[in-house]
């Protein structure tokens, strides 16, 4: 009888490694799929926006999208979160592409200005707010599928990226 039992519980256990074993094989094979549609789906939004802007942005896919990185000497005014003239014409361009793409997006403001790691956190936010505002107000898109960011000193930037002095523009694949 012990006999018995050992090799239906061997049978058993077998059945479930294999099932196991099958079961991971199809959860990595999907996530594989997924993660190619999110980098074909990054690659067409990088594709749009280098068609529909000047040459002002960086662009760099990463899992999880599109980040469009601008410099902050195009947007602001030295140590401030104030707006140039010269960044609406930037950022509407920018702002209408995302408009009409219907992507959720993240503003996240990097900078390394003063000594004070404080007072860039406190500048970074400042900047992304004020783009958040001025994509909500004149670009018309909704503030619910945009967020803002400052990161201050402690986000360095991605591989192709030199600047440190930078708004990156995430658009989101999810």
């Amino acid at each position: 009888v012990k006999n018995k039992i050992w090799k239906v519980f061997y049978f058993i256990c077998l059945t479930i490694l294999f099932s196991f074993d099958r079961c991971f094989g199809n959860v990595t094979e999907l996530r594989g799929k997924i993660e190619k549609e999110k980098y074909d789906s990054s690659m067409r939004l990088e594709k749009i926006f280098k068609e529909n802007l000047s040459d002002n942005f960086t662009y760099t896919i990463v899992p999880r999208g599109l980040i469009i990185t601008i410099d902050n000497s195009l947007l602001f005014e030295p140590k401030s979160a104030v707006l140039l003239d010269s960044a609406e014409k930037i950022l509407s361009e920018l702002g209408n592409t995302i408009k009409n793409l219907n992507k959720n997006c993240v503003i996240e403001g990097n900078t390394l200005i003063f000594d004070d790691s404080m007072q860039n956190m406190l500048l970074t936010i400042e900047r992304s707010q004020n783009i958040a505002e001025f994509l909500t107000k004149n670009c018309g898109i909704d503030s619910l599928s945009i967020r803002s960011l400052g990161f201050g000193n402690i986000n360095p930037p991605e591989n192709n990226i030199k600047i440190f002095e930078r708004i990156d523009i995430v658009i989101l694949n999810y």
